[in-house]
């Protein structure tokens, strides 16, 4: 029998011949001596993405191909369905990781049974694999309390996915995935810190790669699905968690629907603007926020006549300051 080893990796890919290997040889060249599995789900690439897997000759390396096309959660539920190792990291197949991933990560997995999650920070490399961003800061939130971290995460998401480990149990707490999630690592994350604790490594322990076939936040907010899928998640976690009041939980949906108001905003998108400020106004009173009130009022205008406006009232204020100026001289 084959033994189980230590950690799986898993890599989704859709049509990411051009980094595939690059990905793959990144995670084979893992410091530290630990035993895993790299397991590849291929979601019906019509490029040569299968063909460069299978070139790879590595018994550590394991290949599926999809027959149909399942999306982004189908096939993620998919590889967690084949992961055998105690700790799982979950990535995509266009990215790159540094060869002390997994000795800065495990350790903190092994000595501390109620750590769910480990992350790290990332560098941000271009569609050439050049380092654009040596580091990108991600912030360090493992010493909030269980309560202010998933606040914070519901309205700010920010660990990056290249860079995060997280161990068997936790994942099974999360999984399965919805399958018209678009965001499914802000998914899975909040369901684990909902129930576990974090670490953080200092340093940057992948390479997250901008390219052309990337999922944009904005492209899918015009849509509407960005925002779909991130409220199912939103409430989803809301719904099953007791670590937040339910005046804290009213305060959380206030302040998302508002972040989203803003996004439409300054898209342009005016009428999803509009709706979104109103969610919030009927959840909670946001008296004290004027620029919310400012951009509520002016999503009623198109665009070009905010910004007509808004340059009008600035060319006023500023004759104002320079005439109180003028006359304190």
């Amino acid at each position: 029998m084959e033994p189980i080893p230590q950690v799986s990796f898993l890599l989704t890919a859709y049509n990411f011949g051009k980094y595939i290997q690059t990905a793959i040889n990144s995670l084979l060249a893992q410091r530290g001596g630990y035993d895993f599995e790299i397991i590849v789900v291929d979601d019906c690439s019509s490029d040569n993405t299968p063909e460069l897997v299978r070139q790879i000759d590595d018994s550590r390396v394991h290949f599926v191909q999809h027959e149909k096309n399942l999306g982004v959660a189908g096939s993620i539920n998919h590889a967690f369905s084949l992961a055998r190792g105690q700790y799982i990291c979950r990535f995509d197949g266009d990215d790159e990781w540094y060869p002390w991933l997994l000795e800065e990560t495990i350790p903190s997995l092994e000595q501390n049974p109620d750590i769910g999650m480990v992350y790290g920070d990332i560098s941000m490399i271009n569609s050439k694999g050049e380092i654009t961003v040596e580091k990108c800061g991600t912030r360090d939130i493992s010493g909030m309390d269980q309560k202010s971290l998933l606040k914070t995460l519901l309205l700010h998401y920010f660990i990056p996915a290249p860079a995060i480990v997280a161990r068997r149990e936790a994942w099974q707490d999360a999984l399965p995935l919805d399958d018209d999630l678009i965001f499914c690592d802000f998914d899975l994350s909040l369901k684990i810190l909902s129930r576990w604790k974090l670490a953080y490594i200092p340093r940057a322990l992948a390479k997250y790669r901008v390219h052309d076939g990337n999922i944009h936040t904005t492209s899918f907010t015009k849509q509407r699905r960005g925002e779909n899928s991130i409220m199912k998640s939103v409430f989803s976690v809301l719904e099953n968690t007791d670590i937040l009041t339910k005046a804290e939980k009213k305060e959380s949906l206030r302040a998302i629907y508002l972040s989203f108001g803003e996004n439409y905003f300054g898209l342009g998108s005016m009428k999803d603007a509009r709706r979104c400020y109103h969610k919030g106004l009927k959840i909670a009173h946001f008296a004290r926020q004027k620029a919310y009130w400012r951009h509520y009022f002016a999503s009623y205008i198109s665009p070009e006549a905010y910004s007509k406006s808004k340059a009008i009232v600035k060319k006023i204020l500023n004759k104002q300051s320079s005439n109180e100026l003028a006359s304190q001289t």
